[in-house]
């Protein structure tokens, strides 16, 4: 599956010390389709520097060039009392 996916569409794997806000922002930035697969709760997603992406930073972007957002993780559908989820950040 792996190869058919790398040869119809340029894939980047962010993990580990790569998942920093700035360098998934980067390529969410130079992509059309993004899907997430890794641990989120109703505050973001835990980067590298023990920090999260949070909705709110995800909100003050413009993510319209995407085409598919697929967020498989742990409360990406759901927001808290100070924000809304991480699935509804891509959405303006």
């Amino acid at each position: 599956v792996k190869q058919i996916l790398e040869n119809k569409f340029e894939v980047k794997i962010l993990k580990d010390a790569m998942l920093t806000e700035l360098r998934f922002i980067e390529e969410v930035s130079r992509s059309a389709y993004i899907h997430y697969v890794g641990h989120s709760d109703s505050f973001g997603i835990p980067l590298v520097t023990k920090s999260k992406l949070t909705a709110e930073s995800l909100q003050r972007r413009n993510f319209s060039h995407l085409k598919i957002v697929f967020l498989n993780s742990c409360e990406s559908a759901l927001g808290n009392s100070f924000s809304v989820s991480l699935a509804e950040s891509f959405f303006k």
